[in-house]
């Protein structure tokens, strides 16, 4: 009888000791969702208020609080990229560099984009920017901008034939914006605004006659 009981209890001991075990990593799980949950809220509060600041210009304020998000999670929201365009508009092209870099990581063509623009403003590390250009242009990103920061890296080799090619392409972009030039013309002259559909006909005729000097450049070589 001793013996049932005690082989009993030993059972009971076992399954307890199971239990606990198994609670422990339960406990730590709900531990970390907590935690997790509280940082999240915490971050988004902070983000929040950061945008608020941005979207009035309070540069100061809004890069305290992003630095205060990225000192804890450097991959938050586009929190890197905020940052980046504060330093990269206070012309700290190094530290904009930086932030750049922390965002293109995460495979954004955009943030590469700006990683560019940086190199290429701070006049540093040429070989690095021409090939986050050739990067770009492989990954099919589009920007009139890619045929600009060419030119100038062509201009600073001395290849300057290569350089007027590459600056001819960038502004041959401009000839998207004729339809709303356009319409805009239209618009005001219909509201009876004679003076600014005139302004954006000038505008029009300028755009035009500069991709047709361009076009016409290009048949003399």
């Amino acid at each position: 009888m001793i013996k049932e009981r005690l082989t009993e209890l030993r059972a009971f001991l076992n399954v307890k000791i199971i239990l606990i075990f198994l609670s422990i990593p339960i406990a730590i799980f709900v531990i970390f969702i907590f935690w997790y949950y509280t940082k999240s809220v915490k971050l988004n509060g902070l983000y929040q208020e950061a945008l608020s600041a941005y979207s009035v210009k309070n540069l100061d304020k809004s890069k305290s609080l992003l630095l205060q998000i990225y000192e804890s999670d450097s991959d938050f929201k586009d929190v890197s990229f905020l940052l980046g365009k504060i330093e990269y508009f206070s012309k700290n092209f190094d530290q904009s560099t930086t932030y750049f870099k922390t965002c293109a990581d995460n495979g954004k063509l955009n943030c590469k984009l700006w990683v560019l623009k940086s190199l290429i403003h701070s006049g540093k590390d040429y070989d690095l920017s021409e090939k986050i250009l050739n990067q770009l242009a492989e990954d099919g990103f589009e920007n009139p901008e890619l045929d600009q920061f060419r030119g100038i890296l062509y201009e600073r080799k001395g290849k300057l034939d290569l350089a007027l090619e590459s600056y001819n392409r960038s502004i041959s972009f401009t000839s998207t914006i004729l339809p709303s030039l356009a319409r805009l013309e239209a618009i005001y002259k219909k509201a009876g605004f004679p003076a600014k559909a005139q302004r954006y006909r000038e505008f029009s005729n300028a755009v035009q006659e500069l991709n047709g000097s361009t076009k016409t450049n290009k048949k003399e070589k």
